[in-house]
């Protein structure tokens, strides 16, 4: 089963949900350019993982010109993460959250790797903040997008049960959404799967995306 594949498409949006309105970033051009290098060479990492090592190149260098460069600091996360690089991975996710204190995604993510790293207290902290901002947007906005991201948080603040309990109960508030769709169907397969495969099956350049957005 491609996890992380679907993962990626569930939890695309939760970096567009937020509590407060996002400030406008002002990035160079040269370091979208290097950027879009830094992904083309990543995307070579079937013939060589050290290209992830020259994606982070590319990216700080975008960076060092753009220094409030979200989605950089995003890329560069994964990137380490897939390197097994924890520590650096959590660094650019502090510094997304300094550009964007708003991104529940960043929380989730800051919560994963502290998860791996076996700081229980520390993620479960991380999880519940997130949790708790997008019920708030969920309550105040109801559609597929805050429901499905905040089904996702429950999982991962509290247990599997818990956020398919919600997801059964709620998924009945939107009858015009057709939940026998593929996309759905996986949903519930990764509402379903164990946490410990859940967090570390990352194979591949975009596995750990699903974390970071």
């Amino acid at each position: 089963m491609r996890i992380l594949a679907l993962l990626f498409f569930l939890l695309l949006s939760i970096s567009c949900q937020s509590s407060t309105k996002p400030k406008t970033l002002q990035i160079d051009s040269t370091s979208y350019a290097l950027r879009q290098q830094a992904m083309k060479a990543a995307m070579e990492f079937k013939k060589d993982r050290s290209n992830f090592r020259k994606a982070i190149e590319l990216l700080d260098s975008a960076i060092k010109i753009s220094p409030d460069f979200y989605s950089a600091y995003s890329n560069k996360a994964n990137f380490h993460l897939l390197l097994g690089q924890k520590q650096e991975a959590l660094q650019s996710i502090d510094s997304m959250l300094r550009i964007k204190p708003e991104s529940n995604m960043a929380m989730i993510a800051k919560g994963t790797i502290y998860e791996r790293m076996e700081k229980l207290d520390s993620a479960k902290s991380y999880y519940l903040k997130a949790t708790k901002r997008l019920e708030v947007l969920y309550k105040d906005s109801a559609n597929v997008n805050t429901f499905s991201n905040y089904v996702v948080s429950l999982k991962l603040a509290y247990d599997n049960q818990t956020a398919l309990k919600v997801f059964y109960e709620d998924k009945k508030k939107f009858k015009d959404e057709n939940f026998d769709a593929p996309a759905w169907i996986n949903f519930e397969k990764i509402l379903k799967t164990p946490r410990d495969q859940y967090l570390n099956n990352t194979k591949g350049p975009y596995a750990s995306s699903i974390l970071i957005r």
